[in-house]
Protein backbone atom coordinates (compact mmCIF):
# COMPACT_ATOMS: atom_id res chain seq x y z
CA UNK A 1 0.00 0.00 0.00
CA UNK A 2 1.55 3.37 -0.89
CA UNK A 3 1.79 5.79 2.09
CA UNK A 4 3.36 8.88 2.50
CA UNK A 5 6.68 8.73 4.73
CA UNK A 6 6.04 9.54 8.48
CA UNK A 7 2.31 8.32 7.63
CA UNK A 8 0.59 5.63 8.83
CA UNK A 9 -0.70 2.92 6.49
CA UNK A 10 -4.36 3.35 6.24
CA UNK A 11 -7.86 4.36 4.26
CA UNK A 12 -9.55 5.69 7.10
CA UNK A 13 -9.06 9.00 8.89
CA UNK A 14 -8.90 9.03 12.63
CA UNK A 15 -12.64 9.36 13.62
CA UNK A 16 -13.92 12.48 15.10
CA UNK A 17 -15.44 13.59 18.07
CA UNK A 18 -19.03 12.42 17.16
CA UNK A 19 -20.59 13.78 20.69
CA UNK A 20 -18.98 17.62 19.54
CA UNK A 21 -20.91 17.26 16.40
CA UNK A 22 -23.92 16.21 17.93
CA UNK A 23 -23.99 18.95 20.52
CA UNK A 24 -22.93 21.43 17.57
CA UNK A 25 -25.20 20.68 14.86
CA UNK A 26 -28.56 18.76 15.74
CA UNK A 27 -30.71 21.46 16.83
CA UNK A 28 -29.73 23.22 13.08
CA UNK A 29 -30.30 19.99 11.54
CA UNK A 30 -33.43 19.22 13.40
CA UNK A 31 -34.62 22.76 12.43
CA UNK A 32 -33.74 21.94 8.52
CA UNK A 33 -35.32 18.87 8.39
CA UNK A 34 -38.88 20.44 10.38
CA UNK A 35 -39.14 23.16 7.44
CA UNK A 36 -38.26 20.17 5.01
CA UNK A 37 -40.82 17.69 6.49
CA UNK A 38 -43.21 19.88 8.11
CA UNK A 39 -43.06 17.60 11.35
CA UNK A 40 -41.41 17.95 14.49
CA UNK A 41 -41.52 14.48 15.31
CA UNK A 42 -40.35 13.06 11.55
CA UNK A 43 -37.62 15.83 11.56
CA UNK A 44 -36.23 14.14 15.60
CA UNK A 45 -36.45 10.86 13.93
CA UNK A 46 -34.56 11.29 10.70
CA UNK A 47 -32.06 13.91 12.80
CA UNK A 48 -31.04 10.89 15.11
CA UNK A 49 -31.28 8.17 12.16
CA UNK A 50 -28.50 10.87 10.79
CA UNK A 51 -26.13 10.64 13.76
CA UNK A 52 -26.82 6.69 13.63
CA UNK A 53 -25.64 6.52 10.10
CA UNK A 54 -23.06 8.55 10.78
CA UNK A 55 -21.69 6.54 13.64
CA UNK A 56 -21.82 3.15 11.28
CA UNK A 57 -19.81 4.70 9.17
CA UNK A 58 -16.27 3.66 9.09
CA UNK A 59 -14.95 6.73 7.50
CA UNK A 60 -14.76 9.86 8.93
CA UNK A 61 -16.59 13.16 8.12
CA UNK A 62 -15.22 16.39 6.38
CA UNK A 63 -14.81 18.04 9.70
CA UNK A 64 -14.52 21.26 7.21
CA UNK A 65 -17.74 21.35 6.74
CA UNK A 66 -20.13 19.39 9.41
CA UNK A 67 -23.39 21.07 8.11
CA UNK A 68 -22.94 20.03 4.33
CA UNK A 69 -21.92 16.53 5.33
CA UNK A 70 -25.06 15.99 7.27
CA UNK A 71 -27.18 17.38 5.26
CA UNK A 72 -26.02 15.25 2.61
CA UNK A 73 -26.54 12.13 4.78
CA UNK A 74 -30.06 13.88 5.57
CA UNK A 75 -31.40 14.48 2.19
CA UNK A 76 -30.69 10.19 1.83
CA UNK A 77 -33.07 9.64 4.24
CA UNK A 78 -35.53 11.99 3.58
CA UNK A 79 -36.29 10.57 -0.17
CA UNK A 80 -36.26 6.94 1.99
CA UNK A 81 -38.79 8.93 4.21
CA UNK A 82 -41.30 9.77 1.34
CA UNK A 83 -40.26 7.12 -0.66
CA UNK A 84 -41.98 4.76 2.37
CA UNK A 85 -44.88 7.30 2.79
CA UNK A 86 -45.59 6.99 -0.70
CA UNK A 87 -46.04 3.60 -0.35
CA UNK A 88 -47.89 3.36 2.81
CA UNK A 89 -50.41 6.15 1.63
CA UNK A 90 -50.91 3.18 -1.21
CA UNK A 91 -51.48 0.40 0.95
CA UNK A 92 -53.55 2.47 3.00
CA UNK A 93 -55.75 3.06 -0.52
CA UNK A 94 -55.91 -0.20 -1.31
CA UNK A 95 -56.95 -1.17 2.44
CA UNK A 96 -59.45 0.91 2.06
CA UNK A 97 -61.19 -0.41 -1.20
CA UNK A 98 -61.17 -4.34 -0.15
CA UNK A 99 -64.36 -5.74 1.33
CA UNK A 100 -64.76 -5.93 5.06
CA UNK A 101 -64.19 -9.82 4.82
CA UNK A 102 -60.62 -9.53 2.89
CA UNK A 103 -59.31 -6.68 5.63
CA UNK A 104 -56.27 -8.14 7.67
CA UNK A 105 -57.06 -7.59 11.30
CA UNK A 106 -54.69 -4.49 12.41
CA UNK A 107 -51.92 -6.89 13.58
CA UNK A 108 -51.81 -8.19 10.36
CA UNK A 109 -51.57 -4.96 8.86
CA UNK A 110 -48.92 -3.68 11.03
CA UNK A 111 -46.82 -7.15 9.83
CA UNK A 112 -47.86 -6.76 6.17
CA UNK A 113 -46.79 -3.18 5.73
CA UNK A 114 -43.49 -4.27 7.31
CA UNK A 115 -42.87 -6.96 4.76
CA UNK A 116 -43.91 -4.27 1.73
CA UNK A 117 -41.20 -2.06 3.00
CA UNK A 118 -38.85 -4.77 3.19
CA UNK A 119 -39.44 -6.02 -0.15
CA UNK A 120 -39.57 -2.32 -1.79
CA UNK A 121 -36.57 -1.19 -0.79
CA UNK A 122 -35.36 -4.57 -2.30
CA UNK A 123 -36.83 -3.93 -5.47
CA UNK A 124 -35.66 -0.33 -5.78
CA UNK A 125 -33.28 -0.31 -8.64
CA UNK A 126 -34.49 -2.98 -10.72
CA UNK A 127 -35.72 -1.64 -14.01
CA UNK A 128 -39.62 -1.42 -14.35
CA UNK A 129 -40.42 -4.35 -16.78
CA UNK A 130 -37.84 -6.86 -14.67
CA UNK A 131 -39.84 -5.69 -11.41
CA UNK A 132 -43.06 -6.48 -12.79
CA UNK A 133 -41.97 -9.98 -14.37
CA UNK A 134 -40.18 -10.73 -10.50
CA UNK A 135 -43.37 -9.90 -8.82
CA UNK A 136 -45.84 -11.69 -10.87
CA UNK A 137 -43.81 -14.82 -10.15
CA UNK A 138 -42.67 -14.38 -6.82
CA UNK A 139 -45.95 -12.70 -5.45
CA UNK A 140 -48.87 -14.18 -7.74
CA UNK A 141 -47.28 -17.38 -8.74
CA UNK A 142 -47.61 -16.82 -12.40
CA UNK A 143 -45.25 -19.15 -14.59
CA UNK A 144 -42.81 -18.21 -17.00
CA UNK A 145 -44.72 -18.48 -19.99
CA UNK A 146 -47.46 -17.10 -18.15
CA UNK A 147 -45.57 -13.80 -17.42
CA UNK A 148 -44.38 -13.94 -21.11
CA UNK A 149 -47.98 -13.68 -22.65
CA UNK A 150 -48.90 -10.78 -19.88
CA UNK A 151 -46.12 -8.40 -20.46
CA UNK A 152 -46.35 -8.73 -24.47
CA UNK A 153 -43.21 -10.46 -24.45
CA UNK A 154 -40.57 -13.67 -25.81
CA UNK A 155 -40.47 -16.42 -23.34
CA UNK A 156 -36.55 -15.83 -23.42
CA UNK A 157 -36.89 -12.15 -22.31
CA UNK A 158 -38.53 -13.34 -19.16
CA UNK A 159 -36.03 -15.68 -18.06
CA UNK A 160 -33.79 -12.48 -18.77
CA UNK A 161 -35.45 -10.53 -16.42
CA UNK A 162 -36.22 -13.10 -13.44
CA UNK A 163 -32.14 -14.40 -13.98
CA UNK A 164 -31.37 -10.69 -13.52
CA UNK A 165 -33.95 -9.79 -10.68
CA UNK A 166 -32.71 -13.11 -8.70
CA UNK A 167 -29.27 -11.77 -8.97
CA UNK A 168 -30.30 -8.25 -7.95
CA UNK A 169 -32.20 -10.15 -4.66
CA UNK A 170 -28.64 -11.68 -4.14
CA UNK A 171 -26.82 -8.65 -4.13
CA UNK A 172 -29.12 -6.60 -1.85
CA UNK A 173 -31.05 -9.32 0.61
CA UNK A 174 -29.37 -11.99 2.61
CA UNK A 175 -30.75 -14.39 -0.23
CA UNK A 176 -34.14 -15.44 -2.70
CA UNK A 177 -35.30 -17.61 0.29
CA UNK A 178 -35.22 -14.74 2.86
CA UNK A 179 -37.46 -12.71 0.03
CA UNK A 180 -39.70 -15.89 -0.40
CA UNK A 181 -40.05 -15.31 3.10
CA UNK A 182 -41.32 -12.29 2.86
CA UNK A 183 -43.54 -12.04 -0.14
CA UNK A 184 -45.74 -14.78 1.68
CA UNK A 185 -46.42 -12.88 4.53
CA UNK A 186 -47.70 -10.36 1.69
CA UNK A 187 -51.59 -11.78 0.24
CA UNK A 188 -51.12 -10.95 -3.51
CA UNK A 189 -54.70 -9.12 -3.44
CA UNK A 190 -52.79 -6.36 -1.40
CA UNK A 191 -49.04 -6.37 -2.46
CA UNK A 192 -49.90 -6.82 -5.93
CA UNK A 193 -51.30 -2.95 -6.22
CA UNK A 194 -49.46 -1.65 -3.78
CA UNK A 195 -45.56 -2.84 -4.96
CA UNK A 196 -46.86 -1.81 -8.42
CA UNK A 197 -48.24 1.12 -7.94
CA UNK A 198 -45.03 3.58 -7.76
CA UNK A 199 -44.43 2.32 -11.91
CA UNK A 200 -48.03 3.55 -12.75
CA UNK A 201 -47.06 6.82 -11.07
CA UNK A 202 -44.20 7.53 -13.17
CA UNK A 203 -45.73 6.40 -16.13
CA UNK A 204 -48.48 8.99 -15.71
CA UNK A 205 -45.79 11.64 -14.43
CA UNK A 206 -43.51 10.82 -17.57
CA UNK A 207 -47.16 11.01 -19.43
CA UNK A 208 -48.20 14.55 -18.15
CA UNK A 209 -44.20 15.72 -19.15
CA UNK A 210 -44.58 14.39 -22.88
CA UNK A 211 -47.80 16.96 -22.74
CA UNK A 212 -46.14 19.30 -21.64
CA UNK A 213 -43.18 19.07 -24.37
CA UNK A 214 -45.74 18.58 -26.97
CA UNK A 215 -45.91 22.52 -27.29
CA UNK A 216 -47.34 24.75 -29.44
CA UNK A 217 -51.17 25.12 -29.90
CA UNK A 218 -51.88 21.32 -29.00
CA UNK A 219 -50.28 21.88 -25.51
CA UNK A 220 -52.31 25.58 -24.72
CA UNK A 221 -55.52 24.46 -26.00
CA UNK A 222 -55.44 21.96 -23.49
CA UNK A 223 -54.54 24.07 -20.67
CA UNK A 224 -57.64 25.50 -19.20
CA UNK A 225 -59.63 22.53 -20.27
CA UNK A 226 -61.08 19.50 -18.00
CA UNK A 227 -57.67 18.34 -18.14
CA UNK A 228 -56.48 20.68 -15.68
CA UNK A 229 -57.78 18.71 -12.84
CA UNK A 230 -55.51 15.32 -14.08
CA UNK A 231 -53.33 14.70 -10.46
CA UNK A 232 -50.24 15.78 -12.86
CA UNK A 233 -51.19 18.96 -13.16
CA UNK A 234 -50.61 19.73 -9.80
CA UNK A 235 -47.41 17.41 -9.45
CA UNK A 236 -46.15 19.78 -12.41
CA UNK A 237 -47.43 23.15 -11.27
CA UNK A 238 -45.41 26.18 -10.96
CA UNK A 239 -45.18 26.63 -7.35
CA UNK A 240 -46.14 23.84 -4.63
CA UNK A 241 -46.28 22.37 -1.39
CA UNK A 242 -45.67 19.40 0.08
CA UNK A 243 -47.90 18.03 3.31
CA UNK A 244 -47.28 20.12 6.30
CA UNK A 245 -45.49 22.97 4.02
CA UNK A 246 -46.70 26.52 3.68
CA UNK A 247 -44.94 29.06 0.99
CA UNK A 248 -45.46 33.08 0.61
CA UNK A 249 -44.88 34.01 -2.94
CA UNK A 250 -44.93 37.68 -4.15
CA UNK A 251 -46.02 37.93 -7.62
CA UNK A 252 -45.00 40.22 -10.04
CA UNK A 253 -47.34 43.32 -9.87
CA UNK A 254 -46.66 43.45 -6.13
CA UNK A 255 -49.33 40.32 -4.70
CA UNK A 256 -49.36 38.15 -2.12
CA UNK A 257 -49.86 34.61 -2.74
CA UNK A 258 -49.69 32.09 0.48
CA UNK A 259 -49.88 28.61 -0.36
CA UNK A 260 -51.74 26.48 2.68
CA UNK A 261 -50.42 22.43 2.98
CA UNK A 262 -50.03 20.02 -0.08
CA UNK A 263 -50.99 23.00 -2.56
CA UNK A 264 -50.50 23.55 -6.10
CA UNK A 265 -50.71 26.45 -8.03
CA UNK A 266 -49.60 27.78 -11.74
CA UNK A 267 -49.89 31.45 -13.16
CA UNK A 268 -50.01 33.48 -15.83
CA UNK A 269 -49.44 37.17 -15.81
CA UNK A 270 -49.32 38.72 -19.13
CA UNK A 271 -50.48 42.04 -20.59
CA UNK A 272 -54.05 40.99 -20.20
CA UNK A 273 -54.32 39.66 -17.52
CA UNK A 274 -53.24 38.46 -13.64
CA UNK A 275 -54.84 34.80 -13.78
CA UNK A 276 -53.95 32.37 -10.57
CA UNK A 277 -54.90 28.43 -11.18
CA UNK A 278 -55.30 26.72 -8.32
CA UNK A 279 -54.72 23.12 -9.05
CA UNK A 280 -55.07 21.52 -5.42
CA UNK A 281 -55.03 22.84 -1.75
CA UNK A 282 -55.56 26.08 -0.31
CA UNK A 283 -54.58 29.87 -1.01
CA UNK A 284 -54.32 33.27 0.64
CA UNK A 285 -54.15 36.70 -1.88
CA UNK A 286 -53.67 39.58 -0.79
CA UNK A 287 -53.87 41.88 -3.96
CA UNK A 288 -51.67 44.77 -4.33
CA UNK A 289 -52.41 48.20 -3.91
CA UNK A 290 -50.81 51.20 -5.74
CA UNK A 291 -46.92 51.49 -4.84
CA UNK A 292 -47.78 55.22 -3.93
CA UNK A 293 -50.27 58.07 -4.50
CA UNK A 294 -50.76 59.32 -8.07
CA UNK A 295 -49.17 55.74 -9.19
CA UNK A 296 -51.62 54.28 -12.10
CA UNK A 297 -53.96 51.47 -11.26
CA UNK A 298 -53.52 47.93 -12.85
CA UNK A 299 -56.32 47.44 -14.87
CA UNK A 300 -55.76 43.92 -15.40
CA UNK A 301 -58.19 41.83 -13.49
CA UNK A 302 -56.90 39.57 -11.10
CA UNK A 303 -58.75 36.39 -11.49
CA UNK A 304 -58.41 32.82 -9.09
CA UNK A 305 -59.31 30.13 -10.88
CA UNK A 306 -60.09 26.54 -9.99
CA UNK A 307 -61.27 23.79 -11.78
CA UNK A 308 -64.89 24.92 -10.55
CA UNK A 309 -64.90 28.41 -11.78
CA UNK A 310 -63.76 31.88 -11.48
CA UNK A 311 -62.94 34.42 -8.83
CA UNK A 312 -62.73 37.92 -9.87
CA UNK A 313 -60.78 40.18 -7.03
CA UNK A 314 -62.28 43.64 -6.35
CA UNK A 315 -59.37 44.75 -4.40
CA UNK A 316 -59.16 42.35 -1.18
CA UNK A 317 -58.10 39.90 0.67
CA UNK A 318 -59.49 36.20 0.44
CA UNK A 319 -59.12 32.37 0.81
CA UNK A 320 -59.53 30.06 -1.80
CA UNK A 321 -59.84 26.00 -0.88
CA UNK A 322 -60.02 23.69 -3.64
CA UNK A 323 -61.59 20.42 -3.43
CA UNK A 324 -62.55 17.42 -5.64
CA UNK A 325 -66.49 18.14 -5.33
CA UNK A 326 -66.18 22.07 -4.75
CA UNK A 327 -64.46 25.23 -4.15
CA UNK A 328 -65.21 27.15 -0.67
CA UNK A 329 -64.27 31.26 -0.72
CA UNK A 330 -64.04 33.38 2.36
CA UNK A 331 -63.62 37.04 1.65
CA UNK A 332 -61.94 38.73 4.57
CA UNK A 333 -61.61 42.39 2.92
CA UNK A 334 -63.49 44.20 -0.23
CA UNK A 335 -64.85 41.55 -2.49
CA UNK A 336 -64.94 38.95 -4.85
CA UNK A 337 -67.64 38.59 -7.71
CA UNK A 338 -67.63 34.79 -8.66
CA UNK A 339 -68.53 32.93 -11.73
CA UNK A 340 -69.08 28.63 -11.61
CA UNK A 341 -67.40 27.56 -14.80
CA UNK A 342 -70.84 26.19 -16.38
CA UNK A 343 -72.76 29.53 -15.29
CA UNK A 344 -74.35 30.90 -18.58
CA UNK A 345 -73.00 33.73 -20.44
CA UNK A 346 -76.02 36.30 -19.12
CA UNK A 347 -75.61 35.29 -15.94
CA UNK A 348 -74.61 38.01 -13.49
CA UNK A 349 -71.30 36.74 -11.02
CA UNK A 350 -72.50 36.14 -7.37
CA UNK A 351 -70.79 39.20 -5.38
CA UNK A 352 -68.94 37.95 -2.38
CA UNK A 353 -68.43 40.42 0.67
CA UNK A 354 -65.70 40.73 3.51
CA UNK A 355 -67.60 38.39 6.39
CA UNK A 356 -68.90 35.81 3.87
CA UNK A 357 -68.01 32.60 2.82
CA UNK A 358 -69.40 30.53 -0.22
CA UNK A 359 -69.16 27.21 -1.44
CA UNK A 360 -69.47 26.16 -5.36
CA UNK A 361 -69.02 23.67 -7.84
CA UNK A 362 -69.35 23.99 -12.00
CA UNK A 363 -72.89 24.30 -11.72
CA UNK A 364 -73.45 26.77 -9.64
CA UNK A 365 -73.39 28.11 -6.10
CA UNK A 366 -74.47 27.52 -2.33
CA UNK A 367 -76.55 29.63 -0.31
CA UNK A 368 -74.02 32.50 1.10
CA UNK A 369 -72.92 32.04 4.90
CA UNK A 370 -70.67 34.08 7.17
CA UNK A 371 -67.66 33.47 6.62
CA UNK A 372 -64.47 32.47 9.38
CA UNK A 373 -62.56 35.99 9.94
CA UNK A 374 -59.76 33.73 11.09
CA UNK A 375 -59.86 31.24 8.48
CA UNK A 376 -56.42 32.26 7.43
CA UNK A 377 -55.62 31.62 10.48
CA UNK A 378 -53.42 28.83 9.29
CA UNK A 379 -50.41 31.36 7.92
CA UNK A 380 -49.95 32.27 11.67
CA UNK A 381 -49.49 28.46 12.75
CA UNK A 382 -52.42 27.74 14.19
CA UNK A 383 -56.38 26.04 13.13
CA UNK A 384 -58.07 28.28 15.51
CA UNK A 385 -61.90 26.38 16.63
CA UNK A 386 -64.83 27.79 18.31
CA UNK A 387 -66.99 25.12 19.11
CA UNK A 388 -66.30 22.36 15.86
CA UNK A 389 -67.16 19.11 16.34
CA UNK A 390 -64.07 16.70 17.06
CA UNK A 391 -64.29 15.16 13.86
CA UNK A 392 -63.94 18.20 11.75
CA UNK A 393 -60.79 19.33 13.82
CA UNK A 394 -59.37 15.68 13.67
CA UNK A 395 -60.01 16.23 9.43
CA UNK A 396 -58.59 19.21 9.48
CA UNK A 397 -55.77 18.02 11.55
CA UNK A 398 -55.15 15.45 8.95
CA UNK A 399 -54.54 17.64 5.79
CA UNK A 400 -50.67 18.50 7.78
CA UNK A 401 -49.66 15.46 8.38
CA UNK A 402 -49.41 12.24 6.24
CA UNK A 403 -50.44 8.91 6.41
CA UNK A 404 -54.20 7.95 8.01
CA UNK A 405 -55.67 10.40 10.83
CA UNK A 406 -59.22 9.23 11.52
CA UNK A 407 -61.90 10.01 14.70
CA UNK A 408 -63.96 7.12 15.95
CA UNK A 409 -67.72 7.60 15.43
CA UNK A 410 -68.00 7.09 19.63
CA UNK A 411 -65.98 10.55 20.05
CA UNK A 412 -66.73 12.18 16.93
CA UNK A 413 -69.74 15.01 18.26
CA UNK A 414 -67.28 15.87 21.24
CA UNK A 415 -67.33 19.65 20.82
CA UNK A 416 -63.89 21.47 20.71
CA UNK A 417 -62.72 25.15 21.05
CA UNK A 418 -59.33 26.42 20.88
CA UNK A 419 -55.72 27.26 18.93
CA UNK A 420 -53.56 24.29 17.74
CA UNK A 421 -50.90 24.26 16.05
CA UNK A 422 -50.05 22.66 12.36
CA UNK A 423 -46.64 22.30 12.27
CA UNK A 424 -46.55 20.23 15.12
CA UNK A 425 -50.16 17.97 14.68
CA UNK A 426 -48.48 15.70 17.26
CA UNK A 427 -48.79 18.05 19.91
CA UNK A 428 -51.71 19.42 18.91
CA UNK A 429 -53.26 15.73 19.57
CA UNK A 430 -51.93 15.33 23.15
CA UNK A 431 -53.64 18.69 23.77
CA UNK A 432 -56.79 16.63 22.85
CA UNK A 433 -56.00 13.75 24.86
CA UNK A 434 -55.64 16.06 27.80
CA UNK A 435 -58.60 17.76 27.35
CA UNK A 436 -61.09 15.50 26.54
CA UNK A 437 -62.06 12.25 27.42
CA UNK A 438 -60.05 10.52 23.91
CA UNK A 439 -57.28 8.63 23.43
CA UNK A 440 -54.94 8.31 20.74
CA UNK A 441 -54.01 5.15 19.36
CA UNK A 442 -51.08 4.97 16.85
CA UNK A 443 -50.94 1.68 15.05
CA UNK A 444 -47.88 2.27 12.51
CA UNK A 445 -46.79 6.27 12.85
CA UNK A 446 -48.77 6.59 10.12
CA UNK A 447 -51.85 5.31 11.03
CA UNK A 448 -53.69 7.10 13.98
CA UNK A 449 -56.83 6.89 15.44
CA UNK A 450 -58.58 9.13 17.93
CA UNK A 451 -60.64 7.27 19.88
CA UNK A 452 -62.68 6.91 23.28
CA UNK A 453 -60.46 6.45 26.62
Amino acid sequence: MFCLEGMPATNHLPQPDIGALYSDHHGWLQGWLRRKLGNAGDAADLAQDTFIRVLSKHEAPDVLAPRAYLSTIARGLVADFFRRQDLERTYLDTLAALPEQHTPSPEARALILEALTAIDAILDGMKPAMRQAFLLSQLEGLTYPAIAERLGVSLRTVNTYMADAIAHCHQVAPGMDSVRGMMQAIPPHIGAPVLQAPLKGRRQALRGLALLASGGAVGYAVYGSADDAAPWRSALAEYRTGVGEQRSVRLADGSLLILNTDSAVDVRFDTSQRTVVLRSGEIVIETAHRPHAGAPRDTRPFVVQTAHGAMRALGTRFTVRHAPESTTLVVLEHAVAVRPARAALQTPPVLVRAGQQLVFNAAGTAPLQTGDDLADAWRHGSIVVDNWPLSRLVAELGRYRTGHLACDSAVASLRVSGAFPVADTDQALAVLARSLPVRVRRLTRYWVTVGAA
